[in-house]
């Protein structure tokens, strides 16, 4: 595997790890209730969906099979609409330009997907060939 794979392999094994991690801290440690009131656009099943297909990529990269090439790009276009998604709920209620820890990290978490979910492709055309 490539080097492009292997950025792929830890950018879906970090999109996985993150998303659980962050949906473990608002069912664990927040109030999922006041959450969804702050946040109504965050939505669980798309990012299991996200995360799930990512795995998948992750374990087909891994054993470089051929549906790793399909879950990538499924995961890709989640990340990319979830990143959309929520730059655009941050941009319309102002929090696109807050300067709050809180504030900043619900701006990396989209800038993050987006990056993963725009350069999937391109990183795809070499994860499998032999370095």
């Amino acid at each position: 595997m490539t080097w492009r794979g292997w950025l792929l392999v830890f950018g879906f094994a970090m999109l996985a790890l993150g998303t659980t991690a962050y949906w473990a801290v608002i069912y664990l440690y927040l109030d999922p209730a006041a959450w969804f009131s702050r946040f109504p656009y965050v939505s669980p099943v798309a990012d299991l969906w996200m995360a799930g297909t990512g795995l998948v990529a992750l374990v087909g990269l891994l054993g470089q099979r051929p549906f790793a090439r399909v879950a990538a790009h499924l995961s890709a276009g989640a990340c990319v609409f979830i990143g959309l998604t929520a730059f655009h709920y941050n941009l319309r209620t102002g929090q696109l330009f807050a300067g709050t820890v809180e504030q900043r990290f619900e701006i990396a978490i989209p800038a993050a997907l987006l990056l993963l979910g725009l350069l999937t492709p391109w990183l795809l055309r070499g994860a499998g060939r032999a370095s």
